[in-house]
């Protein structure tokens, strides 16, 4: 099947709640503002998806069926559940339980995909007795040993790949980790990173520079030194931040993108992908050089592929470095659906109408002026530079999460194309300050 055909039939239940909940020593992302709406990204792309029907499904058909239909993107139908999570909603509601069995079990080729392996995830395929060739997600105990940062450093010691990471070491309590800081920070007074090997995108995270206090220290080592995992203390590392995903399939290992990630104070705020990787990196670095520095990437990162291939692991896997003109280091893996797969998507699904050099960039925005999407869309419009996407084109802004706009503090995504780095970045940049 092509890759078109086999987008068209997967469906996606991109649940999030898993990662607002407590771990096992009671640590989590915290109480995230619209959490629940935060699947609705999978309408961005191709086939079937599964959202929360709490409130204001109206906006999210609407802003499918009649924008994104429009402009040639997204799912081809969404399907509203209601309750804790949307594996619980699916369970609940009989309709939907036959349906989805019955789509799974026919003779097309439908497949189906979450967000993250999880526990609840494993439940639901168990609670529907599902086909393990129709899914696309890893099992999670596959997926856990790459997303925990600890367990993939030690996975890369095994793997033979010990310098692919910051210099690092693990430590078990509060005196060993305020000793190693100490240690560290006399061998890289620059910066140092301290975190917890189980949470994601900078929390449970302390960047130590000359500024920081031996205050500031003290309270992380209390609130994070306890439980049952360690601390890694690690090198500083100065760069470019990007990442590299991979998909893994019955067919093989496939590359599927490069991109450079718009952090701060080590959080992750959005991508950029342009058609290469080569053309992600900075115009002033020798062409030699940048085509070195991706192979070595893509090349580093394989090795852990093939590791998880061999051991069932289906799904994407993705892969956050820091690259300078002398070295790269990884930083992380994730192997799951990540806000760039979102993101790629966009681009490659505008790619396939023709287009040539397509590059997108995508961040958050925070409306002041614009009350809806509607109102975001007719704004880029009417902008003297017209900034919202033309599908003739291929170039412009696009609004996503539409249902965002209700929170208390409103917030949407904007998904902005251009033929090159620049063009996407002043668009989308614009697009934010207007809004």
């Amino acid at each position: 099947m092509d890759p078109v055909s086999e987008m068209a039939h997967r469906i996606r239940i991109h649940d999030f709640t898993f990662y607002a909940r407590p771990n096992a020593d009671g640590f989590s992302l915290g109480d995230i503002p619209g959490i629940g709406m935060y699947p609705d990204r999978s309408a961005l792309l191709p086939g079937t998806c599964f959202l929360d029907g709490g409130s204001h499904t109206d906006v999210a058909e609407e802003h499918l069926y009649g924008y994104l239909h429009v402009l040639g993107i997204g799912a081809n139908e969404i399907r509203f559940v209601k309750g804790d999570s949307l594996f619980e909603g699916i369970l609940n509601d009989p309709v939907e339980c036959e349906r989805l069995c019955r789509e799974l079990s026919n003779g097309v080729p439908t497949t189906l995909e979450a967000f993250s392996a999880s526990d609840q995830w494993d439940r639901f395929v168990g609670a529907l007795n599902i086909d393990p060739s129709r899914l696309r997600t890893p099992a999670t105990s596959v997926m856990r040993t790459l997303d925990d940062k600890e367990s993939i450093r030690r996975l890369a010691h095994t793997l033979g790949l010990d310098d692919v990471f910051p210099k690092h070491v693990f430590t078990l309590d509060a005196h060993e980790t305020l000793v190693r800081i100490n240690e560290f920070r006399d061998q890289f007074p620059r910066l140092i990173v301290v975190k917890r090997p189980d949470l994601e995108s900078g929390v449970g995270q302390l960047l130590i520079d000359a500024q920081t206090t031996e205050e500031q220290i003290f309270a992380y080592v209390h609130e994070y030194c306890t439980g049952h995992r360690p601390i890694i203390v690690e090198e500083g590392v100065f760069g470019i931040e990007g990442s590299v995903q991979w998909h893994v399939s019955p067919k093989g290992c496939e590359p599927r993108f490069f991109s450079l990630q718009y952090t701060q104070a080590g959080t992750h705020q959005g991508n950029v992908i342009a058609p290469t990787g080569v053309a992600c990196l900075p115009d002033e670095w020798p062409l030699a050089w940048r085509m070195r520095v991706v192979e070595k990437i893509w090349a580093t990162t394989e090795t852990f592929v093939k590791w998880v291939a061999a051991r069932g692991f289906i799904g994407p896997i993705g892969f956050d470095f820091i690259l300078n003109k002398n070295a790269f280091s990884l930083l992380e893996c994730n192997a799951r659906t990540t806000a760039a797969t979102y993101l790629e998507s966009v681009r490659w699904q505008i790619e396939q109408r023709g287009h040539k050099n397509v590059t997108a960039a995508m961040k958050n925005a925070y409306p002041k002026r614009a009350l809806t999407w509607k109102d975001a869309v007719r704004m880029l419009e009417q902008h003297p530079n017209k900034l919202a996407f033309n599908k003739e084109t291929g170039v412009g802004v696009i609004v996503a999460n539409p249902r965002l706009f209700h929170l208390d503090a409103p917030k949407c995504l904007l998904i902005s194309v251009g033929t090159d780095i620049e063009q996407a970045e002043a668009y989308l940049e614009c697009a934010r300050k207007i809004l």
